[in-house]
């Protein structure tokens, strides 16, 4: 299915892209999961937290000055062990949730002056700080009783991006991102509450070159 993915959303891309400087590519990285503590609205509650190793197919437009942006798909998947005290269901229960996400970004070019001076490998290196719009779909499945369900959330971000060309068609690209639940009230909440709604991540990858 992860082939099937990759190879769809490229294929997306190529037809929706124009050819001067844009690049489609894939990223791969981990993500860091934390939920808000809702005792406090400055504290960050690690329990519950997870990894995930995301997946990424994305398209990026760079323009004559110093803006870019980037849309991408990604998917990542979870997996809990729960357990209930109710008599008529399994003590022990298998949840999966399967998630498409969707990042949208624009970035502003903040590349510092001398670092190709002081560290010339790194003179065609560009630092791009970014802002995201992040819409997610969540599939969940309940394998032990079969049960099914979806939902959306919405979540804005913060990006670190690196790109650095590797010859005249291919760009390494690497990002490092803040993700929160965009809207979240319920830090006002009295009672603690298990939904993982902040993320750190990081992901890298190549991109190709479209056009001449």
């Amino acid at each position: 299915m992860t082939y099937r993915f990759y190879i769809l959303c490229l294929v997306l891309c190529s037809h929706v892209a124009t050819a001067q400087e844009t690049f489609i590519g894939v990223r791969q990285g981990t993500s860091l999961w934390l939920n808000k503590s809702y005792y406090s609205s400055n504290a960050i509650n690690l329990y519950p937290q997870r990894f995930t190793w995301d997946k990424q197919v994305f398209i990026r437009r760079s323009t004559k000055g110093k803006w870019s942006w980037e849309a991408g798909i990604k998917h990542y998947k979870t997996k809990d062990i729960i357990t209930t005290a109710n008599l008529e269901e399994p003590p022990r229960q298998t949840v999966t949730d399967n998630n498409l996400q969707a990042d949208i970004t624009v970035q502003y070019d903040v590349t510092y002056p001398l670092t190709g001076y002081f560290l010339p490998v790194l003179r065609h290196m560009r630092t791009y700080l970014g802002l995201s719009i992040i819409p997610v779909m969540q599939f969940t499945e309940n394998k032990t009783t079969g049960q099914k369900d979806n939902s959306f959330m919405l979540m804005s971000g913060l990006t670190y991006t690196h790109t650095i060309p590797l010859g005249k068609r291919f760009l390494f690209s690497s990002v490092l991102t803040f993700r929160a639940l965009k809207g979240d009230r319920q830090k006002y909440n009295t009672t603690d509450v298990t939904v993982a709604n902040r993320n750190i991540s990081y992901h890298a990858g190549i991109a190709y070159k479209l056009g001449e």
